[in-house]
């Protein structure tokens, strides 16, 4: 791909958002992580358009959330139970892996909440998001976030 802004990669997937905003993903669809509704065990392996006017990406696992037109929050892969984008919540504006099945996330507040992906013994997805678990927040990382004051 060219003009490409940002990159997330999980199990066996990948997705990267153009400089235009729109979201294109490729690897193996395990479960719905690719979000184009194909099937799983398909194989992608060029680039194919997900979703427009993406400004964050995240993959983990099997599983992938997207912010997108501005502050809405879209997942889909093998723990959220969909194959193609589901609108989960807006006023988020960016997301990060976590570990395991959790992902940070920050809102319009720059409150810090968690979404965490819980699968049942019977296969029922659920997902679970917190409410604000810090505040005064200036960067995400994979495994956290920086305060305005430079805490960790």
């Amino acid at each position: 791909m060219d003009n490409v802004q940002s990159v997330s990669c999980g199990n066996e997937h990948n997705a990267a958002i153009a400089l235009d905003g729109t979201l294109y993903t490729w690897g193996k669809d395990t479960n719905g992580s690719l979000g184009l509704d194909l099937g799983s065990g398909s194989i992608v392996r060029q680039p194919q358009m997900v979703l427009g006017n993406v400004s964050s990406v995240c993959c983990l696992g099997n599983n992938t959330v997207a912010i997108a037109d501005g502050n809405t929050l879209y997942a889909w892969g093998e723990d959220f139970g969909y194959s193609s984008p589901h609108k989960f919540a807006t006023g988020i504006v960016d997301v990060n892996r976590g570990c395991d099945s959790t992902f940070i996330l920050q809102n319009e507040n720059s409150e810090v909440l968690l979404m965490q992906c819980i699968v049942s013994e019977d296969g029922t997805p659920a997902v679970h998001m917190t409410a604000p678990v810090a505040s005064n927040i200036s960067e995400i990382t994979d495994y956290g976030y920086i305060r305005d004051d430079g805490t960790l």
